[in-house]
């Protein structure tokens, strides 16, 4: 299921002003960068490139994938924090999995602090 409306990245202007203003972390397999917004929401963006992930199907899982990942931050007492997650390169992980790749870039980046 989709992240509810409050909790999505939405429309280009926004993203790109993640990508350029905000503080990247990279892993493995995919890159973050997050930047504080206004609204004092946490918002996550994903981007799949279609030269990484050549089907759509499989560029939408994995958007799925990582939006049942995310579940467990939004539930963090944090102040407004929009995050775009990209992919680098093509992977085969559960939603656990990413969830704990996802945990130790935040924590590499210092994101927002443990909880």
């Amino acid at each position: 299921m989709a992240l509810e409306y409050q909790h999505r990245i939405q429309g280009a202007r926004n993203f790109q002003r993640v990508l350029r203003e905000g503080k990247a972390v990279r892993g493995s397999f995919f890159f973050l960068r997050a930047s504080s917004n206004a609204r004092g929401a946490l918002r996550f963006g994903f981007l799949v490139p279609s030269r990484v992930i050549k089907k759509a199907v499989e560029r939408n899982r994995i958007k799925r994938t990582f939006s049942e990942a995310v579940r467990p931050f939004l539930k963090r007492k944090t102040s407004g924090f929009d995050i775009v997650i990209g992919v680098v390169r093509s992977f085969d992980k559960d939603a656990l999995e990413i969830q704990a790749l996802l945990s130790e870039l935040l924590e590499k980046g210092k994101i927002f602090s443990k909880t």
